[in-house]
């Protein structure tokens, strides 16, 4: 495992494929320039630290840059240097004040993993930032940040407005409260004594009628159903006992008790949908 700090007053010339393994770590320092020559570039598996600072970035560039290296013949230009490689095991990995210029792609990554706070980049030839596959675009020589959590600042507190509930032709009352940003949520309905009165009333009456109709099942419509039910057998004993007339007022009898039954059953039904529709004014 190799732990390293790179930090030089004087650009640091790359001649050949850098490879920062598996468990390393690199710190680059601030003012750290780095000069890469034709079809080389940077590959981290490791973990690097880009430590720049807004007065001194660390500089990724080719060897071309006049800037860097005044004793170049030949202009920098897009392709001069292949780029940085970001592998999935670089997790970490983080560019801090830095500049990335005249490369194939810039930072290709495959990984999310890793962080760029105020990154330039400029005259990259293929792409400036590649992660996963998706190409980013920062805008040149803009700072630029990625993988970081960004959280906006919160809004002064807004005093809130006094609000007057509004009334429905219904009596039903909504009021409305303004939270932060304008937007509005209605609160909870308040329903008018009116409609209490008569959301409770269809509750009594719709139990009272389920009761009323079970417990007269129960105590007539069953017996007179029986009784009818011993008239209409057809035997001697029968027919000594009853006249037609009988088997007539039985039959009437049991029929009266079943559509008081049935009368209940609808009552409750009722009452029960009076209560439930209430809800919805």
């Amino acid at each position: 495992m190799l732990t390293e700090n790179l930090s030089s007053e004087i650009p640091v010339l790359v001649v050949g494929d850098v490879f920062i393994s598996p468990g390393s770590t690199i710190t680059f320092e601030a003012g750290t320039v780095i000069l890469f020559e034709g079809f080389t570039g940077l590959h981290v598996q490791g973990t690097l630290y880009v430590k720049g600072t807004p007065e001194r970035p660390v500089v990724f560039t080719s060897k071309n840059d006049h800037q860097y290296n005044p004793e170049s013949t030949v202009d920098p230009a897009p392709f001069d240097w292949n780029g940085i490689d970001v592998y999935d095991g670089a997790i970490g990995t983080s560019f801090q004040d830095c500049s990335i210029k005249y490369s194939v792609y810039g930072i290709r990554a495959q990984t999310g993993h890793f962080k760029i706070v105020n990154a330039q980049f400029s005259s990259n030839g293929k792409a400036d930032i590649t992660v996963n596959g998706e190409r980013l675009e920062p805008v040149p020589n803009v700072p630029f940040s990625y993988g970081l959590s960004v959280v906006a600042p919160l809004p002064a507190p807004q005093e809130l407005p006094e609000i007057q509930p509004s009334v429905s032709d219904n009596l039903n009352t909504i009021a409305v409260d303004t939270m932060f940003g304008g937007s509005t949520k209605p609160k909870r309905r308040t329903a008018s004594p009116a409609l209490m009165v008569l959301r409770y009333s269809g509750l009594l009456i719709g139990l009272g009628s389920a009761g009323l109709s079970a417990w007269y099942y129960k105590s007539s419509y069953k017996p007179l159903q029986r009784k009818f039910d011993d008239i209409s057998v057809l035997s001697e004993k029968n027919m000594l006992k009853y006249s037609s007339n009988d088997w007539v007022n039985s039959k009437n009898e049991r029929d009266r008790a079943f559509a008081l039954c049935i009368g209940g059953a609808g009552g409750a039904v009722a009452g029960i949908g009076v209560f439930s529709l209430s809800f919805a004014f």
